[in-house]
């Protein structure tokens, strides 16, 4: 069984952690069954395939590592549902997604109008996400890391990170399992003209998801110090 960050094996019902990754107090779901493609898992943990399951099975796995967010205190253990597409605009949207482990349409955030970037400050507000069954877009906003997406497995529409002038990080997506090519293309995710973000962030993500994950592809173009043939990067509605 394959959990970031973590040593965390079920074995005859009993969850045994590696002296490596201690758990403060074991939370509830640590080792259930669950489905990438359907089942979510309690709000702090995210579904990781099992290797020794049927492929799409998995394990829940706890998230142990926010990064710079704090780890989320939910009182509930079962997420939310957001059965629409959303696009985040301001802080009110964002509210919206408290709680919520999954949306069914498409999930974009992105600035309102033209020029700018949209003022969230971080994604920490995303803990619960799970899963985004359409398209997920972050773009235009002023976050340094992409924080709060770690509980992250499955985009079934694909994942593009584009254009935020601040950001340095994006290993918060290194627990993606799942991220259906976008249209026309072979690869799933998209890391485009992030210019303070240099090509060892993004190697570090790519790693990070070759050992798990083989089959997701991620294309990248126009971040800092890209390769000179990359520096020229389609705009976003060509990427799409």
């Amino acid at each position: 069984m394959r959990f970031p960050r973590c040593c965390a094996v079920v074995v005859a019902g009993v969850v045994v952690v590696g002296t490596a990754c201690p758990i403060d107090g074991l939370r509830d779901g640590i080792g259930a069954p669950c489905t990438v493609d359907g089942d979510v898992c309690p709000l702090d943990h995210t579904c990781l395939p099992d290797d020794s399951a049927s492929p799409g099975d998995g394990r829940c796995a706890p998230i142990l590592d926010y990064g710079t967010c704090e780890a989320p205190t939910y009182a509930q253990k079962a997420g939310k549902v957001l059965d629409d597409d959303l696009t985040v605009d301001d802080d009110a949207d964002l509210g919206k997604l408290e709680g919520v482990s999954d949306v069914t349409g498409e999930l974009r955030f992105e600035a309102a109008g033209p020029g700018g970037l949209l003022a969230l400050g971080d994604l920490c507000g995303l803990r619960g996400l799970q899963r985004v069954e359409g398209e997920l877009l972050v773009s235009e906003l002023d976050v340094t890391t992409l924080d709060g997406l770690q509980g992250l497995a499955n985009a079934s529409g694909g994942v593009v990170v584009h254009a935020n002038g601040s950001l340095v990080d994006v290993l918060a997506l290194q627990n993606l399992v799942v991220a259906a090519p976008l249209s026309g293309r072979d690869f799933g995710v998209i890391i485009a003209n992030n210019r303070a973000l240099d090509e060892p962030a993004i190697q570090a993500l790519k790693d990070a998801l070759e050992l798990s994950t083989p089959t997701l592809k991620l294309f990248s173009c126009g971040n800092k110090n890209s390769p000179s043939e990359l520096q020229t990067c389609p705009d976003l509605n060509d990427l799409l």
